[in-house]
């Protein structure tokens, strides 16, 4: 599932249950996320003369029940190998 990112503040509130597939045949004890602009925005930022190292993405977790959160940066979920958090510590809430 892809979450698009705004330039300004949003708040994404979703129930992010991984539910592909019938429930007896489940056997995922993972799932992913991405979450970045559309490609749209992602132009015009560089229009403005914005570089790749220069976009950030601000995410606070609020709620998060009977779960471990990690977060990895990448271009796609293929290559996302660079641990955003020190030590690849699990996301805690707020």
């Amino acid at each position: 599932m892809k979450i698009t990112a705004k330039r300004f503040s949003q708040v994404v509130t979703a129930d992010l249950q991984y539910t592909n597939g019938n429930p007896s045949e489940r056997r995922y004890d993972s799932c992913y996320y991405e979450i970045g602009p559309d490609a749209k925005s992602l132009k015009d930022l560089k229009s403005y003369g914005i570089t790749d190292d220069k976009i950030m993405l601000h995410l606070e977790i609020k709620k998060a029940t009977e779960m471990n959160i990690y977060v990895y940066g990448g271009s796609d979920r293929f290559n996302a190998i660079n641990s955003i958090v020190i030590g690849n510590a699990a996301l805690k809430t707020d």
